[in-house]
């Protein structure tokens, strides 16, 4: 009884265990996720600004033939 008690501990305490390396690793990933998210809304922000300012040069180099 007290042998299966022992070993009923450590397999209890190998999943604690088991389930904190998990929950770290989510929230590193989750932490990654964050930053590449805000990261990716950054280059559509830079994008759409560089794609407005070559339609403004466009439009001036037009008017500039005429």
């Amino acid at each position: 009884m007290r042998l299966q008690l022992e070993e009923s501990e450590a397999a209890t305490n190998a999943l604690y265990t088991e389930v904190e390396g998990l929950s770290k690793l989510y929230e590193d990933l989750d932490s990654k996720v964050k930053s590449k998210c805000f990261e990716l809304k950054d280059g559509e922000l830079k994008l759409q600004r560089l794609i407005t300012e070559v339609g403004r040069i466009s439009s001036l180099k037009l008017v500039e033939r005429c």
